[in-house]
């Protein structure tokens, strides 16, 4: 009985434990609502609602960089930039903001030189753990 319990506490500490932030699970999700707006967009089915709350999140006083909306006018009508591409936007100034942070804790320990490498494997692993969520 003893030897069980030592067996199960070693498989314990041999896993490694992997933080999964809220920064982590909205760029998980930010992703997957550029894949489905993009296949959406193509139709112009988005319901009202829906493009009301995409605006509300990409036009948040929070980011830092500049909205992509730029309006163009084809064909004598007006066009906005996708809610694709402006997305994509937020998205990567979320990513930056990640590494960033990330690259400033492996710095404040003394492990600039991992960086790259822990980055990269961070990502990875957390990646396959987010992807395996889902609404159902």
């Amino acid at each position: 009985m003893k030897e069980e319990k030592k067996d199960e506490v070693s498989d314990t500490k041999d896993q490694e434990r992997v933080l999964i932030t809220g920064d982590d699970i909205l760029i998980e999700y930010v992703e997957r609502l550029i894949t489905e707006i993009s296949a959406i967009e193509e139709n112009e089915e988005l319901k009202q609602s829906w493009r009301i709350s995409i605006e509300k999140f990409i036009t948040h006083y929070v980011w830092h960089s500049q909205d992509a909306q730029q309006d163009k006018i084809k064909h004598g009508q007006r066009q906005s930039t996708p809610f694709s591409v402006r997305l994509n936007g937020r998205l990567t100034e979320m990513q930056e903001r990640r590494r960033r942070l990330i690259k400033y804790l492996y710095k404040k320990e003394g492990k600039l030189n991992e960086f790259e490498q822990g980055f990269k494997e961070s990502i990875a692993k957390k990646s396959a753990i987010i992807k395996k969520f889902s609404s159902v």
